[in-house]
């Protein structure tokens, strides 16, 4: 006759099998993902069949999945790792940028800002149509001295009386 397993260690072996069968169910998938990865990280998207571009995204996803269940269930902290950094890989890979600083600046000064212009003509005519107005109705630097400090009681005088009689 077997002694009575105390019911921590029939605990901990039920987690055991469970992160095994989690492992067996899940595994092919994320070892077929990161076959995938490291074949487009080395070469070209080109060296990859269209079945095998189609189920990039399926995988990814699927292994956006088991990250989820192995963190909601606080599966082992290595395996949420080695997910996380399988996601984060398929992630740069499927969604991220493919062009460099360079040609990402010249596609936005060659493209993206006269297209903007080109968009917003009107308003762009209208502030720069303000701006010459602004422009010609602006006074000098003489005009505006012989306002504020010219004549008997100049301007700044009567503005700063203003200011104190209604500032306190």
């Amino acid at each position: 006759m077997t002694a009575p397993v105390p019911g921590d260690a029939r605990r901990g072996d039920a987690v055991r099998q469970s992160l095994a069968s989690f492992r067996r169910e899940r595994e092919a998938d994320w070892q077929a993902f990161e076959a995938l990865l490291a074949r487009v990280e080395k070469r070209a998207p080109r060296t990859l069949s269209e079945e095998e571009l189609l189920s990039l995204p399926l995988l990814y996803r699927s292994a956006l999945s088991s990250l989820s269940v192995a963190r909601a269930t606080s599966l082992d902290s290595a395996l949420i790792a080695y997910l996380e950094s399988l996601s984060l890989r398929g992630y740069f890979y499927l969604y991220g940028a493919r062009r460099g600083l360079r040609q990402r600046v010249g596609d936005f000064f060659l493209h993206d800002w006269p297209g903007a212009i080109r968009d917003l003509w009107r308003e762009t005519l209208v502030s720069v149509a303000l701006m010459f107005v602004g422009i010609g109705a602006g006074a000098s630097a003489e005009m505006l001295r012989s306002m504020l400090y010219g004549g008997d009681n100049g301007f700044l005088s009567g503005f700063a009386a203003y200011l104190f009689t209604h500032n306190g």
